[in-house]
């Protein structure tokens, strides 16, 4: 939507500054549907044609007229879109249009007055689905080539975003998981802090924070493990301790404490 398009809309409220328009499609030069987008366009006062019946030009037009107007402005931040519907503010390309009420418009190019008689009345995603190019299986390499875009190059909305590579790294999931594991490591070393004073609850409590962070948190579980076995609860110790040696095969306190607790449970 820039300004200078030619639009078709229905007025949906008057004001005292003038007529809101909820815009239902372009004419001439773009072909696009806006229903059910609820675009509101305002068309101010002074921009109205003047009519010598009324002293207020917006008093020509009543809910539900349906119009034909020139875009002035799109204000994407504030998403605001005036329209005029004064001859005078036509492009030059487009001089030889009249801006009338819509009962005298002829759409041609739009397809527009086809799809708002639809009988079912569908929805723009269902006559999406019913196109025969969103069904090919193709569909998206093709628009890719078109739109000339590779997926081999980062894919940002942010300009400045595409003209750099990054190391993946450095993307969401990656530096998600560094986060993960360093709470996860934070929850671990409160634990031991009170596993040490002998406050085993809140030992226990901060050990299982830690593993639901970081369920492969091998400190974590030889933790919980030799909090466990002291306990006399061998076998959740021993699946800590076989769990912590399959993440890492060579950490010393998780075979020893392993060996110990097996001979513990062996014993008794």
């Amino acid at each position: 939507l820039d300004t200078g398009d030619i639009v078709l809309g229905e007025v949906s409220s008057k004001r005292p500054f003038g007529i809101f328009v909820e815009l239902k499609g372009f004419e001439f030069g773009k072909t696009r549907d806006f229903t059910n987008t609820d675009i509101q366009a305002l068309c101010r006062t002074n921009e109205l044609q003047d009519d010598t019946r009324h002293k207020d030009p917006s008093d020509k037009y009543v809910v539900g007229d349906k119009v034909r107007g020139v875009v002035l402005s799109v204000n994407k931040e504030d998403n605001q879109v005036t329209i005029a519907l004064r001859p005078s503010r036509l492009p030059s390309e487009f001089q030889d249009i009249k801006l009338v009420q819509y009962w005298t418009i002829l759409i041609s190019s739009l397809n527009f007055r086809e799809i708002a008689e639809d009988e079912e009345e569908l929805h723009f995603n269902d006559h999406l689905r019913r196109h025969m190019g969103f069904n090919n299986p193709r569909n998206i390499e093709t628009l890719l080539d078109k739109l000339g875009i590779t997926m081999s190059d980062s894919c940002s909305f942010l300009r400045s975003c595409q003209r750099s590579t990054y190391p993946s790294e450095d993307y969401a999931e990656p530096l998600r998981k560094k986060q993960s594991e360093k709470w996860s490591m934070e929850s671990t070393a409160k634990g031991i802090e009170h596993f040490k004073i002998g406050d085993a609850n809140t030992a226990l409590k901060y050990l299982e924070h830690a593993l639901q962070i970081n369920p492969d948190n091998v400190e974590a579980l030889v933790a919980r493990g030799a909090l466990t076995a002291n306990t006399a609860k061998y076998s959740p110790a021993i699946m800590d301790f076989r769990r912590a040696l399959s993440i890492n095969k060579g950490h010393r306190n998780a075979t020893r404490y392993l060996v110990e607790t097996l001979i513990q449970k062996g014993t008794k």
